[in-house]
């Protein structure tokens, strides 16, 4: 059974990712990047197909996290005997490529 001294620090560990996570998605990083590219003459062709590997792969990298922590919590609810359902924000569409 886990210890006061391994909640305390899984506690630790949750709220620093779900404090990270929240910051990633307020920040301006996207919209800077817009402003970037928008710029005439902005990339050679291979820069933009190294630009478009990049952003696919984080597009990956952030489904694959939001399985993780979905089946992280499925799990944990499981052992806990206690699911927690919170309603989520609508999500908007994304604009075609």
């Amino acid at each position: 059974m886990a210890t006061k001294i391994d909640l305390d620090r899984l506690d630790k560990k949750i709220t620093a990712l779900s404090k990270a996570l929240a910051n990633l998605g307020k920040g301006t990083d996207g919209k800077d990047l817009l402003l970037i590219i928008r710029k005439p003459g902005w990339t050679t062709i291979a820069e933009l197909g190294f630009t478009n590997a990049m952003l696919d792969t984080a597009a990956i990298q952030v489904r694959a996290l939001e399985a993780t922590m979905q089946g992280l919590k499925g799990a944990a609810a499981k052992v806990g005997g206690k699911a927690v359902t919170r309603k989520a924000a609508p999500k908007k569409a994304a604009k075609p490529a």
